[in-house]
C-alpha cells in the first residue's frame, strides 16, 4: 500500500509543477521594484498551452503559443514581461514594475500562477502555484516622479567606453 502511494504521489507531482518567485512581497513605494515570476518545471508533459499570472483572481498577462497575451492593459504600459513556453521543463512568465512606476492601489494584492499543459498521459493538466501576498508601504512624498533612463545611460557609458578603447588602439598602432 505504502509502494503505491508514492507512486501515485510521484506520478502526480511530476506531471505538471508551478510556483511563483517574488523577490519582495513588502514593497517601499517608489523605491522597491516589484518582480514576480511564475515557473513551471515538470517532466511528463508533451506542451505547455498557457502559463497565466493572476492578481486577486483576476487574469493580468498570459504566454502561449500565440504569444504574450495582456488582460490587464494598464498594466500593461508599467511594466516589462519576459516569457517563454518553448522549453518544456524550464518554461516562464517574468514580469517586473520599476518603483517609480508602482501604483499602491492597483499592484497591492494576492498572486498567483497557472499553467495548463497536454501531459504525456493525461489529456489535460491544470495546476495553480501558492498564493502570495504582496503589501505596499510608504508614502506618494517618497516616490520618484519619473523612471530614470537606467538603460539609455549605461548604453551611452559602454559607447564612450568602447570608442575609447578604440582611440587607444589606434595610438598605440601608429
Amino acid at each position: 500500500m505504502a509502494i503505491l502511494f508514492g507512486y501515485l504521489l510521484i506520478t502526480f507531482a511530476a506531471q505538471a509543477y508551478i510556483s511563483i518567485q517574488v523577490q519582495n512581497t513588502l514593497i517601499d513605494y517608489g523605491r522597491t521594484d516589484i518582480d514576480i515570476s511564475c515557473r513551471v518545471n515538470g517532466t511528463s508533459i508533451e506542451s505547455i498551452d498557457i502559463i497565466q499570472l493572476k492578481r486577486s483572481d483576476a487574469n493580468i498577462v498570459s504566454i502561449s503559443d500565440d504569444g504574450v497575451s495582456w488582460q490587464d492593459t494598464e498594466l500593461q504600459t508599467r511594466s516589462k514581461i519576459n516569457a517563454s513556453i518553448i522549453n518544456i521543463l524550464s518554461s516562464y512568465l517574468d514580469v517586473k514594475v520599476m518603483a517609480c512606476d508602482v501604483n499602491s492601489t492597483i499592484d497591492e494584492g494576492s498572486y498567483e500562477c497557472a499553467v495548463l499543459a497536454t501531459g504525456n498521459e493525461n489529456p489535460l493538466i491544470q495546476r495553480v502555484s501558492n498564493i502570495v501576498n504582496l503589501n505596499i508601504t510608504g508614502s506618494s512624498e517618497r516616490k520618484q516622479k519619473k523612471c530614470a533612463l537606467r538603460s539609455h545611460a549605461m548604453f551611452v557609458k559602454g559607447s564612450i567606453f568602447f570608442f575609447m578603447k578604440i582611440a587607444l588602439i589606434r595610438m598605440i598602432s601608429y
